[in-house]
């Protein structure tokens, strides 16, 4: 697969052996840098990834900072733990905000282009997680299979944990499973058809995906793991 990348981070080891990982964003010094508290994205109103742009026709309502990880099989066990602080200040204005996804590797032929697994925050600072499945690859097959919303509003400003796992499966759904644990709470639990046909495979992207908005938005990640069951990566990006 080529990645459309802003910058090659580096060429990690794993298990499987070497793989690469790139970020996405505008570029700018403040997207990606790394703290005491840990790896920390950030975007500005109109920092935007020149594919977007490019991709959108000179026009784009996209903004992001994000890691795009190694892609793995279909079927593949996909495990992912971080905790995340979200900056201070008053709630997103933006209708969604994605900190981290399970993306499929783009194909020709390709019908639909959601993602089947989102995690994020909706206007008002809520989270909310959502998958979809795609057997058919086509619009009339697309549908949501999990759909969850947090009742409260989230604190800014304190460390959440997340510990997610997902195997994709767009056959008859017996291998197909999402979950999700916040702070050691089950949120989601599903078990059934989930990702999309046609894919060769699926990689994780963590860090600041949203639609335009107006005011700055920052997160913090630590003790990270994003990585494939049996395709660990042995030398991390640092936290």
């Amino acid at each position: 697969m080529i990645w459309p990348a802003v910058a090659l981070l580096q060429t990690v080891s794993t298990t499987c052996g070497p793989a690469q990982i790139h970020e996405h964003s505008a570029g700018r010094r403040y997207s990606r840098s790394l703290s005491r508290r840990g790896e920390v994205f950030e975007v500005k109103p109109g920092d935007q990834w020149p594919l977007d742009v490019a991709h959108d026709g000179g026009r784009t309502t996209r903004e992001r900072s994000e890691i795009a990880d190694y892609p793995v099989p279909p079927g593949a066990v996909m495990p992912a733990h971080f905790e995340f602080s979200v900056d201070k200040g008053e709630p997103t204005t933006s209708p969604w905000t994605i900190i981290a996804q399970v993306h499929q590797v783009d194909f020709d032929g390709q019908k639909t282009y959601t993602v089947p697994l989102l995690f994020g925050l909706e206007a008002g600072d809520r989270l909310f997680v959502r998958a979809t499945a795609n057997p058919g690859n086509s619009f009339r097959s697309f549908r949501d299979v999990v759909k969850w919303e947090s009742n409260e509003t989230f604190e800014r400003g304190r460390f959440y944990k997340v510990d997610i796992t997902v195997r994709m499966d767009v056959g008859d759904g017996s291998d197909g499973v999402l979950k999700v644990k916040i702070d050691d709470e089950v949120v989601v639990d599903y078990h059934g058809q989930i990702g999309i046909a046609g894919t060769t495979g699926y990689y994780w992207k963590h860090g600041i995906y949203r639609s335009k908005a107006d005011d700055t938005f920052a997160v913090t990640f630590r003790n990270s793991v994003f990585g494939d069951a049996t395709c660990r990566t042995v030398s991390p990006i640092a936290n």
